[in-house]
């Protein structure tokens, strides 16, 4: 190859490497969409969005973990990353509050990487739960409480549209087969659906 063919390659490279470098990520993508569907601004006051701390003892030490993530933080101000430094068994979140803060745990537990954590465990089986029966009545019948009920209800399309996307992610890539079955059952029965348009 003569000199002129080479450097025409180099710089068509060059070129390339920096629409790649400029083009988001999928994970960019998502979080952006994400942005898009979900809106910031707090539904009701801060304290709505959470269970009363009527705890006492390690219950009480696990709640205060938990309030130090999520109070006062907006969805998209959330930093999950701190659940490596601080455990936080349950979630203390009102129905309100877990439909509030679904698009942060969408967006940080769609990079794999934090498969391992208990929330990621805990979202994939209420996502799944939520996916078993699929009306009001069906759920009161089998007995459900009011405020599980109420947790996912009134997504928009386009927002449980996001929830099967990351439901495919984790089905599709998830090393844990588990987990694999978790998010394909929630995809087959319910979430699904919403990738058809």
């Amino acid at each position: 190859m003569d000199q002129k063919n080479q450097e025409r390659i180099e710089k068509i490279l060059a070129e390339r490497r920096v629409e790649s470098e400029a083009s988001p990520s999928l994970i960019d993508l998502y979080r952006n969409a994400l942005s898009k569907e979900f809106p910031s601004e707090f539904p009701c006051e801060i304290n709505g969005l959470f269970l009363e701390n009527n705890f006492t003892g390690d219950d009480e030490l696990d709640y205060l973990n938990f309030e130090k993530i999520f109070k006062g933080n907006r969805w998209n101000e959330v930093d999950l990353s701190l659940m490596h430094e601080v455990h936080v068994q349950f979630n203390y979140m009102s129905p309100i509050g877990k439909k509030y803060y679904l698009p942060a745990l969408l967006s940080f537990f769609y990079d794999m990487r934090y498969s391992n954590m208990e929330y990621y465990t805990y979202l994939l089986s209420s996502l799944r739960h939520w996916s078993i029966s699929q009306t009001i009545d069906e759920r009161k019948a089998a007995g459900e409480s009011l405020g599980f009920l109420l947790a996912y209800t009134g997504l928009n399309d386009s927002q449980a549209k996001l929830v099967a996307f990351f439901l495919a992610n984790v089905a599709n890539l998830s090393v844990s087969q588990y987990d694999a079955e978790m998010a394909q059952e929630a995809l087959t029965n319910y979430w699904g659906n919403f990738l058809l348009y």
